[in-house]
């Protein structure tokens, strides 16, 4: 419940920064940004795999060459080495969820800090687009190339410096294989740049791999995909679709283009375009990947730059206040919607008779037995 209050409040503030935008005080704007950062590292996180990281994490060495090794993941001696490091700090559970929690709050907030034009939507996106409930709760390896790839965009792409772009990435893809997707989204803005005057080229092409990748990942793939080696083929068995997940992608993709095509266009940078098409790009991944709960999780990693993007494109539009708070409340509803079904999910999905309105808030200094709290998963 205190998840969907806070959602309330910062709602209401939300939409006051808009109504009153001459008026603001961007001073409130960066303390309630702190506040809620300060919130989220001190909240102990309850997604459905929290019991599996913690395992993992007693199974690390304090060793850092035993983690460069291989232990416990075998595929990511990123995360080894990032748990290693906690673990030789305080050998507990809870520090390393706080730890964790810092280092994810300092990343976001700081590129938030620096790009984004009004923090209360930003706060907003954040807490109900999923990236704190889903990721920033039990998706942890997800989560920090999340943080990675939103700071490596925003601080690096958007700037050319494609190395240190790249060299993040890498450092992402060492945390968990999903963040390989990345590596092609330079290409993406390349292939924007060259092709943004030419519309049915720029989205027509994309549509018909789209299609062709859906026919192959839906017929060909799962058929032979016990010629893939190790476990990675068991991926690729695709029957997971989830038609609400299409539908939330859709809409979501839905909501950015109406707000862009309300924005003014003049005040739109090459890469507000860009970052506008991405977001169009992320909904055909998803598409294709759409039969598969593990692979369709690519498509989430490119919708963190909506916390930046959406609170821009709301300011640019000034042809009517009314336009304005239209986009908001809009903004407002959808990620009450998606908040709602991220909370019903972990609540019924793991806690042990839980519901949304007694959704338990546990601190990290407190003891959390995790066999008790998860025993109805």
């Amino acid at each position: 419940m205190y998840v969907l209050i806070l959602y309330g409040i910062i709602s209401i503030l939300a939409f006051l920064s808009i109504l009153f935008e001459d008026k603001k005080n961007k001073k409130i704007e960066i303390i309630l940004l702190i506040l809620f950062l300060l919130f989220i590292c001190l909240r102990y996180p309850l997604g459905t795999d929290i019991d599996a990281y913690e395992l993992y994490f007693r199974q690390t060495p304090l060793n850092i060459i035993d983690a460069l090794k291989g232990t416990p993941y075998p595929d990511n001696i990123g995360y080894n080495v990032f748990m290693s490091i906690a673990k030789n700090i305080k050998d507990s559970f809870n520090f390393y969820i706080l730890f964790f929690n810092i280092i994810m709050a300092a990343i976001i907030g700081y590129v938030t800090y620096k790009e984004s034009r009004n923090y209360i939507l930003s706060i907003l996106i954040m807490l109900g687009s999923g990236i704190i409930q889903i990721y920033f709760c039990g998706s942890l390896r997800q989560m920090i190339i999340t943080a990675i790839y939103f700071f490596a965009y925003y601080e690096c792409l958007k700037k050319g410096r494609y190395f240190t772009y790249y060299l993040l990435i890498f450092i992402a893809i060492s945390f968990h294989w999903i963040a390989l997707i990345l590596l092609f989204v330079p290409i993406f803005k390349l292939y924007f740049e060259k092709f943004k005057k030419n519309k049915l080229i720029l989205i027509g092409i994309p549509v018909l791999l789209t299609i062709i990748a859906n026919i192959f990942a839906l017929y060909i793939l799962p058929t032979y995909r016990y010629l893939i080696p190790g476990r990675f083929g068991m991926y690729f068995d695709a029957n997971n679709f989830s038609v609400m997940g299409l539908i939330s992608r859709i809409v979501i993709f839905a909501c950015v283009l109406i707000i862009y095509m309300l924005s003014n266009k003049k005040k739109a940078t090459n890469f507000d375009k860009f970052s506008v098409y991405m977001c169009f790009l992320s909904l055909l991944i998803y598409i294709v990947f759409s039969r598969n709960a593990d692979f369709s999780r690519v498509s989430d990693l490119f919708s963190v730059i909506e916390i930046v993007l959406i609170p821009k494109l709301i300011l640019n539009i000034d042809k009517n206040m009314k336009y304005k708070l239209f986009s908001t409340l809009m903004i407002i509803g959808i990620n009450f919607i998606l908040l709602v079904s991220d909370i019903n999910y972990i609540a019924k999905g793991s806690l042990n008779n839980t519901t949304i309105m007694n959704y338990p808030l546990i601190w990290v200094w407190e003891d959390v037995n995790i066999e008790e709290l998860f025993q109805g998963f």
